[in-house]
């Protein structure tokens, strides 16, 4: 997932692991795949060029009317040429297949984030052996028992039947096209499907790539004799790969809550995700139902020393349109410069709750209290837009609380939004952490910190 800027270096990129190269560089890349690819292919069609003659005499005796001498003619010897070179070039492209997947997987994997990854590497291994299966199929066995259906219906008393060798050969590539291209097309809307790149959504990005894709297809391989039939085809091709995605079954999705949309003071929509960092198990996993629920969640073990769960985080917000992320062991600040620059790059605001700065109680504080200082901190990822927003919303999560029940002294730290060094808590205090005004009127003491 690249974009390109001519005589520049590529910044705009969305997977951690894709690297910033000039547009120079990716077309270099794909130039030599491409030429590498394409000598393969022309020297597997010269391998098959000596043996097609003998492959379509094969064939052509698996017809039922190929029982009868005179029964198949030949109309036009420029267009047997262009059938027996149609018939190496499909040849060589069945046979070069392995070859044109693997190019084509590894000019792709840096720029894909890993369900992309996942629905590429099955489409490409799961189509070829289906591709291969299909063509064997209906030319081996499909074909003949359609000629001979169609022999027995439309036989006439005294009248011979012939048959244009050409036309025989151009129905039977026509129908492998066509059938192939539902089969490719189901498989590829099936797996985006299951892999969550699909959603309900009849104007998703990715079906409509789907449906481009195959009726593009359908086009160029439509023989002329049948390209009256190029839009009904095209309808069917279209109507039957969702029909078909549609029956098969979709698991549930294994990626965690997803957050809901809530709204800014200016009416912007945000879509908050917080980013549940165990920092290599120094910072302790917050309890899921101390979190507020408008947020999504995505644990991880180790952020900055995994580059799996940095595309697990660039995929969430990517997937479910994340518009803010918020980090629980830091602020943001020590991530890789790789996952910082693709979530600039899609717009995604990060800020932290760095926990990891320092306790936000005193020593010796009981349950009940220490439970509301978490729910009060973890209530700043609610609004992680901004330091004002955060502090709203610790606000909010204070007014929720019965102040004769609990009745700590509420620390502020304006200016860092954390204590100084040395500096600690008492045993009834509890610090709202992260910078920002410090309210007046409230049902609580407050102290502010140096």
């Amino acid at each position: 997932m690249r974009r390109l800027r001519v005589g520049k270096v590529v910044e705009q990129t969305l997977a951690p692991r894709d690297r910033a190269l000039p547009l120079a560089a990716h077309a270099d890349e794909a130039v030599g795949r491409l030429r590498f690819a394409l000598i393969y292919v022309v020297l597997m069609a010269v391998l098959w060029a000596t043996v097609v003659d003998d492959l379509l005499a094969a064939w052509l005796a698996t017809l039922p009317l190929a029982e009868g001498a005179t029964t198949l003619t030949l109309y036009s010897p420029y267009d047997w040429l262009e059938t027996r070179w149609t018939a190496v070039g499909l040849l060589a492209l069945l046979s070069s297949l392995p070859v044109l997947g693997w190019q084509a997987w590894k000019f792709a994997y840096p720029g894909l984030l890993p369900s992309e990854r996942t629905w590429l590497a099955t489409y490409i291994a799961v189509g070829g052996v289906l591709t291969l299966f299909l063509i064997l199929f209906i030319w081996g066995w499909m074909f003949p028992r359609m000629i001979s259906a169609a022999e027995i219906a439309v036989t006439i008393e005294g009248v011979g039947l012939h048959y244009d060798v050409v036309a025989l050969f151009q129905m039977a590539l026509a129908m492998s096209w066509l059938l192939l291209l539902v089969a490719l097309a189901v498989l590829a809307l099936a797996l985006a499907r299951m892999l969550g790149l699909v959603g309900d959504d009849p104007l998703d990005i990715m079906r409509i790539r789907i449906h481009f894709v195959s009726v593009v297809l359908l086009w160029v391989v439509t023989p002329e004799v049948f390209s009256g039939l190029f839009l009904p085809t095209a309808l069917l091709l279209v109507c039957t790969t969702e029909w078909s995605a549609g029956r098969l079954p979709v698991p549930s999705s294994g990626r965690g809550r997803p957050p809901t949309s809530v709204l800014d003071a200016e009416g912007g929509v945000h879509r908050v995700g917080l980013v549940c960092c165990g920092c290599a198990g120094a910072c302790p996993q917050p309890q899921a139902e101390r979190i507020p629920e408008t947020v999504g969640l995505l644990p991880t073990a180790a952020l900055c020393l995994s580059f799996a769960q940095q595309e697990s985080v660039m995929e969430r917000a990517v997937r479910e349109g994340w518009t803010d992320i918020c980090i629980t062991g830091c602020d943001g600040t020590p991530l890789p410069y790789r996952l910082k620059r693709a979530l600039d790059n899609r717009g995604v605001n990060l800020t932290g709750l760095d926990r990891l700065s320092g306790p936000r109680t005193g020593d010796g504080m009981n349950a009940e209290a220490a439970e509301f200082a978490d729910r009060v901190d973890l209530a700043r990822a609610r609004r992680a837009w901004s330091p004002a927003a955060m502090r709203r919303a610790q606000l909010a999560a204070l007014s929720d609380v019965d102040s004769g029940a609990i009745s700590p002294t509420l620390v502020f730290a304006p200016a860092t939004g954390a204590l100084a060094w040395g500096e600690k808590l008492s045993q009834n205090e509890v610090l709202l952490a992260g910078p920002g005004f410090a309210p007046e009127g409230l049902d609580f003491a407050v102290r502010l910190a140096e």
